[in-house]
């Protein structure tokens, strides 16, 4: 009775350490930047490309809330709930500086992921007269102001550059095209300050985190035409002792031009080319996905629910045909397969 108790007692264990070492996180890149006449006086980023909303917009899709403004707190919402349904853990919020409307949205987007359960973390995109030295006070002013929500993404992970044993947030740097010696200064001071944070640069070179003193490197590769094996690269990366954030995507097509004209440089293949590139990226075996995105619809690559029956043929895609579903089922069919996709990657062994 002894043995099978302690038996018992070590099998338990055993499943307490696997989950404790098998943190699958699935990140999504969310953009707030959307603005209508009715929240925001003026059309923001639909109209882009000489395009003219509501009827012409800077898409290939049209998404089924319409040309919607990421201040609408229903919308927010939607979309926090569409996300957590997908079974999604972090939202990257693309984040453009100090005073601009991506700031002045930060606490609708953390409260409205918070009531799904979600995390936000930020990606600082290249805003003008961006520096190594403002991103350091970005960060800095990121997780003073923001740092006590909820919501607020932090992750427990020791690494070369910092052997912090607490929860620190995490940055995604996009486009780091600074000197590797700014760079190194950049990490260093973060790591020093009592804001310590997780470093992620966009790229696919390992190398970067010795000449950087990063803590990871992730992918956004969208425009891509050949998906990446990402083995090597994780193996190279945790060989470091580093963070690697591979990506998915269901494609990249862009609308632009007065003639209309759509522009698939990587076409969606009714949503084969979705499945095959999580099966490339699942087979290395990562910790973490990201996904391309949840809303980026200038560049084509959202899964966010599209209109079945464009009002205006011609001159938008659907999502007819993805993954062998049609008419209303096709609106949220990409939603659907993430949920499924997801399911998988967190059986992975770890």
């Amino acid at each position: 009775m002894i043995k099978k108790f302690t038996l018992a007692i070590i099998m338990l264990l055993a499943v307490f350490a696997y989950a404790e070492n098998n943190h699958r996180t699935v990140f999504i890149y969310y953009y707030a930047w959307y603005g209508n006449p009715d929240y925001n006086g003026e059309w923001l980023h639909w109209d882009e490309n000489e395009r003219r909303p509501p009827a012409d917009i800077s898409s290939a899709y049209f998404p089924l809330l319409g040309p919607y403004s990421s201040s609408d707190p229903w919308i927010v919402d939607r979309h926090m709930r569409w996300i957590s349904e997908a079974g999604v853990d972090v939202v990257i919020y693309s984040w453009w500086g100090k005073g601009d409307s991506t700031d002045e949205l930060v606490p609708r987007v953390l409260d409205a992921a918070a009531d799904y359960g979600l995390k936000v973390s930020f990606m600082i995109e290249p805003y003008a007269d961006r520096s190594v030295h403002s991103i350091c006070n970005d960060i800095e002013y990121l997780n003073r102001k923001y740092g006590n929500h909820p919501a607020f993404f932090r992750m427990l992970k020791p690494t070369p550059y910092s052997s912090n044993s607490s929860k620190r947030g995490v940055f995604f740097i996009y486009q780091p095209e600074y000197p590797s010696a700014d760079l190194q200064r950049l990490s260093d001071n973060v790591h020093a300050a009592d804001y310590d944070s997780i470093l992620l640069l966009q790229s696919t070179d390992a190398d970067l985190l010795d000449a950087t003193h990063a803590d990871g490197i992730f992918a956004y590769e969208a425009f891509q035409y050949v998906m990446h094996f990402y083995s090597g690269i994780l193996k190279s990366v945790s060989d470091k002792n580093g963070i690697f954030v591979p990506c998915v995507s269901p494609g990249f097509t862009i609308n632009r031009g007065n003639d209309q004209k759509m522009i698939p440089f990587r076409g969606r293949s009714q949503g084969a080319t979705y499945d095959k590139w999580w099966k490339t990226t699942l087979a290395s075996n990562p910790e973490f996905v990201a996904i391309i995105s949840f809303n980026e619809w200038h560049e084509g690559t959202q899964i966010e629910p599209a209109v079945r029956e464009p009002q205006y043929p011609g001159r938008y895609y659907s999502y007819d045909r993805s993954f062998g579903k049609m008419g209303i089922a096709a609106e949220t069919s990409y939603l659907q397969r993430t949920e499924r996709w997801i399911e998988v990657f967190r059986q992975l062994q770890p």
